[in-house]
């Protein structure tokens, strides 16, 4: 039986709607995609720009804790440099208590200095006993005029047995910029480590190389710089009281 043709033209055209329909349906979750897309990208957008400034000042404090300590490093290594003025003596008066200088070298030749200094703690039940003793030593050797190398020795032992504790820092470029180049060297029992100071982390919340440098070294270099001004000052004011009695020597010489 033939289709009267109007009925098979409206069939045709109900065929065709169907299929737009269809085909809309489809496309229209895209469409709503790439409305809602560069939405989302603007919403991450603004979150990171919330949390971008927060971020980077964390960073930056941490950057500008550590320059801090590394320029007041840096400070008390100049004022460890002064430690070649005990080389152009040639002799040593007078010390504080506990404490030993050794010369590299030999006068007038002499390239570097070892400071010791020493405390030794008495047993407490055998006052004719020594219980431990502790020990801080640093060696500072120079190229010239210029302070070449630092290297710190922390001990402690105890009596009749092999050190305890024992902990030995290394700088061998003490004047450049960089801090974090020193070796640390750590012993304790029969258990050593060597590491560079930059191999400890000092991100997010756990900033140890700083805590480092803040706690201890700093601690370290400020002790040695101050032993180290007490020796030159006692240099000084026994070569003062050595002037003084040349010059009361002569004087008395005018009397005959």
């Amino acid at each position: 039986m033939q289709i009267p043709k109007k009925k098979q033209q409206h069939r045709t055209l109900k065929q065709n709607q169907n299929k737009y329909r269809n085909l809309f349906l489809f496309f229209l979750p895209i469409k709503f995609y790439k409305i809602l897309n560069p939405l989302s990208i603007i919403s991450k957008l603004i979150i990171i720009s919330l949390l971008l400034p927060s971020l980077l000042f964390a960073q930056s404090t941490q950057d500008r804790e550590e320059q801090r300590l590394d320029e007041n490093i840096r400070s008390h290594y100049e004022g460890l440099n002064r430690a070649r003025e005990l080389l152009a003596l040639p002799k040593i008066h007078t010390l504080p208590s506990n404490t030993i200088i050794r010369f590299l070298g030999d006068y007038p030749n002499r390239t570097g200095i070892k400071i010791i200094k020493y405390n030794v703690i008495e047993d407490p039940l055998d006052r004719l006993n020594i219980k431990s003793s502790e020990e801080k030593t640093i060696l500072l050797e120079f190229n010239g005029s210029v302070l070449s190398r630092i290297e710190y020795v922390v001990k402690i032992e105890e009596t009749g047995t092999s050190p305890r504790t024992y902990t030995k820092i290394i700088d061998e470029t003490p004047m450049d910029q960089a801090i974090n180049d020193l070796e640390i060297h750590t012993l304790d029992g029969v258990l050593t480590d060597v590491y560079p100071l930059s191999a400890i982390p000092n991100s997010g919340i756990n900033k140890s190389r700083n805590s480092f440098k803040k706690n201890f070294y700093l601690k370290l270099l400020q002790d040695s710089l101050i032993q180290l001004n007490l020796i030159l000052h006692l240099q000084k004011q026994t070569e003062n009281k050595m002037q003084n009695k040349r010059i009361n020597s002569l004087k008395n010489s005018l009397n005959y």
